[in-house]
């Protein structure tokens, strides 16, 4: 960018008369979003802790998460869920007090989120005390102690959470012996995703290893919460920045949008249900190769070729 102008440099034959047509009739998007790319990029370092006072404001992410929470209500399609394996000696006390810490160390684990004026808003909660639900199994059968590990995981994660009250998590303690346990955690996606999962367990097995060992914490305190980021996030996101994002969006889902028509088994339902299942099954060689193909010609993944 020079100023309001657009300069385009590319090696022979590749800007061709249809890509410079295109480029001129997008040229104030385009401006506006290499804005926003340099104004992120400029303030890729500049996180720093907020005030806690007022009404805190969500993520982009959670703003999405919060808006599909009031479209489906009571629904767990948005909860993350799994379960540990625990063999060996449990210190029970040693696996809350590390729960607790858990909570206590990242404010998200103790965020609820409301709404005034139709606007949502964070609340951080000082202190959260966590229990410990548990559940012996040690009198049914080793096949049905299986099934029902299977069975708490769906029925956990199927609970749906209300998001006004904190904390977004459950942990349920399965005893299937005296030296066998299952442990089922169940966040909400609008304090967790993927990777925090990962931090979950990866920081309760340091705690619980310290704790059952009379050890205090090894980890350290954390230097900005994700409510921080938030607040960054919005500060950088906002004027041109964000509009150009909203032009971006305003053109793709302008209009009157198509319904997808897929040759299902089954007719649409008058009503959405989010029932599903699991099929495995393989694919040749060169089909996933020609899939593969076409994913790079229509620039997608092989995900949204599928």
């Amino acid at each position: 960018i020079e100023g309001e102008k657009l300069r385009c440099q590319a090696p022979p034959d590749v800007m061709t008369a249809q890509l410079r047509e295109e480029l001129a009739s997008r040229k104030k998007e385009i401006i506006a979003f290499l804005q926003a790319a340099k104004l992120a990029a400029s303030s890729g370092d500049s996180i720093t802790p907020v005030e806690r006072n007022g009404l805190l404001p969500l993520s982009f992410v959670q703003q999405r998460l919060w808006f599909l929470a009031q479209m489906v209500p009571d629904s767990g399609l948005y909860n993350i869920f799994g379960a540990f394996r625990l063999r060996g000696r449990l210190d029970r006390e040693a696996l809350e007090r590390s729960l607790n810490e858990l909570v206590r160390r990242h404010e998200a684990l103790r965020t609820s989120f409301g709404s005034q004026d139709g606007q949502p808003f964070q609340r951080i909660e000082e202190e959260v005390r966590f229990a410990l639900a548990v559940e012996d199994l040690e009198g049914v059968t080793p096949e049905r102690r299986e099934e029902r590990v299977a069975e708490s995981a769906r029925e956990e994660g199927g609970r749906p959470f209300d998001l006004s009250r904190a904390p977004l998590l459950r942990v349920r303690l399965l005893r299937l012996a005296d030296q066998d346990h299952a442990l089922i955690v169940t966040m909400h996606h609008i304090i967790s995703d993927g990777w925090s999962a990962g931090v979950f367990g990866d920081e309760l097995a340091v705690l619980y290893e310290a704790y059952a060992s009379d050890r205090p914490s090894p980890l350290p305190d954390l230097a900005i919460q994700y409510v921080d980021y938030a607040m960054w996030q919005l500060e950088v996101m906002k004027g041109e920045a964000l509009e150009a994002h909203m032009i971006y969006w305003r053109n793709k889902l302008g209009g009157d949008l198509p319904v997808l028509e897929l040759p299902t088994d089954w007719p649409r339902p008058s009503a959405q249900k989010f029932h599903g299942t699991r099929l495995n099954f393989q694919l040749p060689q060169e089909l996933l190769k020609r899939i593969e193909e076409l994913s790079r010609r229509e620039g997608a993944t092989p995900f949204m070729v599928l």
